[in-house]
């Protein structure tokens, strides 16, 4: 009974900052969600890129071998 006075006789305010505080824990893991996405998909992004760098078969601009064969000897 008295939880329900007590509802009823605190000012307009003090729910207003109640509604306030919780609202803003809301955007703030809101922001820290969207952070943490976008952090891994930058990650992933990156190892993709390396990937694709590693296996790429282009060849080196610098690279002097004769290409594949090449190391054995014709008769």
């Amino acid at each position: 009974m008295l939880a329900d006075d007590l509802v009823h006789a605190l000012p307009w305010y003090f729910g207003m900052v109640g509604f306030g505080i919780w609202a803003a824990i809301l955007f703030g893991l809101f922001v820290l969600l969207r952070r943490r996405l976008r952090a891994m998909a930058e990650r992933r992004r990156e190892y993709a890129d390396e990937k694709r760098r590693r296996t790429s078969r282009r060849p080196v601009e610098d690279d002097r071998s004769l290409g594949p064969g090449t190391d054995v000897e014709r008769w």
